[in-house]
C-alpha cells in the first residue's frame, strides 16, 4: 500500500509540474484526485486479460459517476 501511495504521489507531482494545465482543469471540482485511491494487484500467473479489463471498466464507471 505504501509503495502504491508513493508511486501515485510522485507521478502526480511530476504530471502537475510538466503539465500545468492539469492543475487548473483537474482541480475545478472539489474532492477530485488525479489517481483513484484504489489499485489492483494480482500475482503473476493468475491474472488474465478479462480480470484486468473488468477492473479498468469498473474504475472508468466510478470516474464517470464522479463527474
Amino acid at each position: 500500500t505504501n509503495i502504491m501511495r508513493w508511486l501515485k504521489e510522485i507521478s502526480a507531482w511530476q504530471l502537475f509540474r510538466e503539465c500545468p494545465e492539469l492543475q487548473t482543469s483537474h482541480r475545478k471540482k472539489p474532492d477530485r484526485h488525479l489517481w483513484s485511491p484504489s489499485y489492483y494487484v494480482e500475482s503473476i500467473g493468475t491474472v488474465n486479460e478479462q480480470a484486468v479489463a473488468r477492473y479498468i471498466d469498473d474504475q472508468r464507471r466510478k470516474e464517470v459517476n464522479l463527474e
